[in-house]
């Protein structure tokens, strides 16, 4: 008996999944098997959006890196205006320096020299004579003095 009920058992299961595929046979499906062509198709037009949306973001980053160099030199060309227009002023500062110590040494200098030809002149004038009287040596010595105190040279 208990093998008579695993065999009907067992031939119910049979008949259950005979039905089931039957049923799975006539029943519309929601999708039909995919197709190799349909796949290549797919496959292709992703790879052709992927690759759009690389170039697009590679080109968006060149021209972002672009405009950070171009940040970066133009600070660097501004930084340079700067140190040479720093270098520019002080060359002409040194410049103007160096003119007015030119000036007073120069002054200094003709003032020393008209002094020295007046030693030298008294000195001529005492051994010529004899005496100290001062002739055409005063003359050269004012004629002198006159010159070196306005800085130019009149002779």
């Amino acid at each position: 008996a208990a093998a008579a009920a695993a065999a009907a058992a067992a031939a119910a299961a049979a008949a259950a999944a005979a039905a089931a595929a039957a049923a799975a046979a006539t029943a519309p499906r929601l999708m039909p098997p995919p197709a190799a062509g349909a796949v290549r198709l797919l496959g292709g037009v992703v790879g052709r959006c992927w690759r759009a949306q690389r170039r697009l973001v590679l080109e968006l980053w060149r021209v972002w890196a672009q405009r950070a160099r171009d940040v970066r030199s133009l600070a660097e060309r501004d930084l340079r205006r700067d140190e040479r227009d720093t270098a520019l002023l002080a060359l002409l500062t040194a410049t103007q320096d160096a003119w007015w110590l030119h000036t007073i040494v120069g002054s200094w200098k003709n003032l020393v020299c008209a002094q020295a030809l007046e030693r030298v002149f008294a000195a001529v004038a005492v051994d010529a004579g004899g005496s100290r009287k001062i002739g055409r040596a005063a003359v050269n010595t004012s004629r002198c003095q006159s010159v070196y105190t306005d800085g130019f040279p009149s002779f």
